[in-house]
């Protein structure tokens, strides 16, 4: 039998634990289902829905299909293509799902180049059958405000020194463009 040197084998073995733990991670992560949907209904949209007798939801779709169909079209065709071909998909994808909403369910917002939509929904039956599997539909939540925080925030962005220096912003527009990636 072939004996390895303890530091060579303690490596090997530090090696195979690895590779064993990515395994058991994999294996536990959520897959996203073609066929049906494993979309949780927050409970909070009962509760909105038995007091007001409504509750606005988004649902987000599954797209990673679609994201790499455009991925290797924009490597082929270029940027016009994909846009065009990403346009489509999210269409047919959106189209799809909103076939399949329950009676009770108003789409208040298409959002075509993200893959989802703004529904209200006013009965707690038309909540269960949200949550009982749509197609194509990777989860279901109640959108929430933020409220700004101008005492933590304008420190971080030396807003406090810009002031001071005399850049009020006097003439100046801001655009915010949010992903929505939550890292």
């Amino acid at each position: 039998m072939l004996r390895l040197p303890d530091r060579i084998s303690g490596i090997c073995l530090a090696l195979l634990a690895a590779a064993v733990a990515l395994l058991v991670i994999v294996a536990a992560e959520p897959r996203e289902s073609k066929a049906g949907s494993d979309a949780v209904v927050p409970a909070e949209a009962y509760e909105t829905v038995a007091d007001t007798g409504s509750v606005e939801l988004i649902v987000n779709l599954r797209n990673s299909d679609v994201l790499s169909d455009v991925t290797n079209m924009l490597r082929s065709r270029g940027r016009g293509a994909a846009a065009d071909r990403l346009e489509e998909l999210f269409s047919a994808r959106l189209d799809s799902v909103v076939q399949s909403l329950p009676a009770d369910v108003t789409v208040e917002e298409r959002y075509e180049f993200l893959g989802g939509l703004l529904i209200s929904v006013r009965t707690s039956e038309a909540l269960d059958a949200l949550g009982g599997g749509l197609p194509n539909v990777l989860s279901i939540g109640v959108p929430e405000v933020s409220e700004p925080l101008l005492t933590e925030s304008l420190a971080l962005i030396n807003q406090p020194e810009a002031a001071a220096a005399g850049y009020e912003g006097a003439g100046t527009a801001v655009a915010v463009l949010d992903t929505g990636v939550d890292y």
